[in-house]
C-alpha cells in the first residue's frame, strides 16, 4: 500500500503463506482456513492500532466504488463494527458481503464491471481444459469464463 504509515502490531514477523506448489503440508483445506484466519487476526490487530488510517482507506475505496458521499461514513462504520466484533473470518466476510451487496446495489454493479475487466484481460490466455480459480474473490471472473464456454 503506497504511503501507508501504520505501525506493525503483531509480536511476530509477518509471513506470506508458503508456496503451495512446493509445500504439500499447506495444500489441504484446513491449513488454508487456518492461514486465512491468522491473516484476519492480523488485520484486526492493525485496525486496533491504526483505526483512523484504515477508516480513511476504506472511505476512499467506498468513494471509488461509487457510494454517495453521505453514505460512506455509515458503510465504513458498519464494516469496522463487524471487523472489531467478529472474531471468525468466515462469518465476518459474510457479514461484510451482506452490508455491501444487499444494501448497496452500486457495489455489486461495480464489482461485476471489475470482473468483466479482469476476464477481458485474461481470456486470451485461458486454454481448453480445467481451470482452478484460486483467489480471494467472489468467483465472478470464473463465471465469466464459464459463461463464455472457454473451459
Amino acid at each position: 500500500m503506497a504511503g501507508y504509515k501504520g505501525k506493525p502490531t503483531a509480536d511476530r514477523e509477518f509471513r506470506f503463506p508458503p508456496d503451495l506448489k512446493e509445500d504439500k503440508e499447506h495444500t489441504n483445506r484446513e491449513d488454508m482456513l487456518v492461514s486465512t484466519q491468522d491473516t484476519y487476526d492480523r488485520i484486526r490487530e492493525e485496525l486496533e492500532a491504526n483505526k483512523e488510517r484504515i477508516t480513511e482507506l476504506l472511505s476512499g475505496v467506498m468513494a471509488e466504488l461509487g457510494f454517495e458521499a453521505e453514505g460512506i461514513d455509515f458503510v465504513v462504520e458498519q464494516i469496522l463494527e463487524v471487523l472489531q466484533s467478529e472474531e471468525n473470518e468466515s462469518i465476518a466476510a459474510n457479514k461484510v458481503g451482506d452490508i455491501l451487496e444487499s444494501k448497496f446495489e452500486v457495489v455489486a454493479r461495480k464489482l461485476d464491471g471489475r470482473a468483466e475487466l479482469i476476464y477481458s484481460q485474461i481470456a486470451m490466455d485461458i486454454r481448453d481444459g480445467n481451470l482452478l480459480d484460486f483467489g480471494c474473490g467472489d468467483g465472478k471472473v470464473s463465471r465469466h469464463v464459464e459463461d463464455n464456454n472457454i473451459v
